[in-house]
């Protein structure tokens, strides 16, 4: 079952029913920094700490605003599913926009934002969402208050999420290998330069290199139907099963599919897509003793793969 990426903003419209509709200015131009975990912000003094606050790591109030912040670290991403090595920020804001019935627009930093009102019991409130990756999880930042005050507060809270600072996330360094597009029946897929092609079927093809491979499989919706299964029903991860046996097959943020799994001496790193009319799996390997080398490195190239149909 479909799970939620983040506990749900609109939880913030309880403890918004605190707020006075008569508010004063809001703190003022004193400023304290907030800081848990290696997040911070900067807001007016005015808010102050919440310790009773389910469904929040931060909780700050006052009498007009509101602060709360949710940390969805990667280690629980993971456990729900989900492969945060290439999970981008847009990818995140998509999957958090679905699950809470909101639309993130994009600033020029490439900060997913959102800008919304929420109706409870008749008190209509403004909400001002933003979103961070940092180094070992996504960050959920909404500041709110009521709607009569949005255009006194809008633009501050804007600049006040502007000295937002999360520890950074370290992206994969992949400069050090040198990479060539491979394309086969119309995919296309980024592989070492070193590594050439040299088993090609009808149904598969293998691109192999001195400590690694990966093997590209195509199973059209006919070669389904002579198994004896209708295609419509079977799914990707019945496909997967025909090639890496039952395994703990998972669905990325992106609805691809895909697995880590070891037959000793190797590991495998598998991805597979349903097209319009064919199944597609790719799987990379290498020796287990070089697992920790190549696991991210195979997880971004699977990402690289482009179908006829969109992968």
């Amino acid at each position: 079952m479909r799970k939620n990426i983040f506990r749900p903003l609109a939880a913030a419209i309880a403890v918004l029913m605190l707020i006075s509709a008569a508010g004063c200015a809001g703190g003022g131009t004193e400023m304290q920094t907030v800081e848990w975990k290696d997040f911070r912000i900067t807001v007016p003094v005015a808010l102050e700490k919440q310790t009773d606050h389910p469904g929040y790591d931060i909780l700050y109030t006052s009498d007009t605003l509101l602060l709360s912040v949710v940390r969805d670290g990667f280690d629980e991403l993971k456990a729900r599913g989900y492969e945060t090595l290439t999970m981008q920020l847009r990818d995140y804001a998509s999957l958090a926009g679905k699950e809470n019935g909101i639309t993130f627009s994009y600033d020029t930093d490439g900060i997913p934002r959102s800008d919304y009102e929420k109706n409870s019991d008749g008190q209509v409130s403004y909400c001002h969402c933003e979103l961070r990756k940092g180094a070992d999880a996504f960050w959920v930042i909404t500041m709110a208050c009521g709607a009569g005050d949005r255009d006194k507060y809008e633009a501050l809270i804007r600049g006040w999420f502007n000295s937002i600072e999360v520890a950074p996330f370290e992206e994969v360094d992949t400069g050090s290998v040198v990479m060539q597009e491979a394309e086969w029946k119309g995919l296309c897929l980024s592989v070492p330069a070193d590594w050439k092609q040299d088993q090609v079927t009808e149904d598969s093809c293998t691109y192999t290199g001195e400590d690694g491979s990966v093997e590209i499989h195509c199973v059209s919706f006919d070669d389904i139907r002579e198994k004896g299964f209708d295609p419509v029903s079977f799914t990707m991860e019945d496909c997967a099963r025909m090639f890496a046996g039952d395994r703990e097959y998972r669905v990325d943020f992106d609805g691809q599919l895909y697995c880590d799994y070891t037959v000793p001496p190797c590991y495998y790193h598998l991805a597979g897509r349903k097209t319009d009319d064919a199944f597609w799996t790719v799987i990379f390997g290498c020796q287990e003793s070089e697992r920790d080398r190549y696991e991210p490195l195979f997880k971004i190239w699977s990402k690289s793969a482009v179908l006829p149909a969109g992968f």
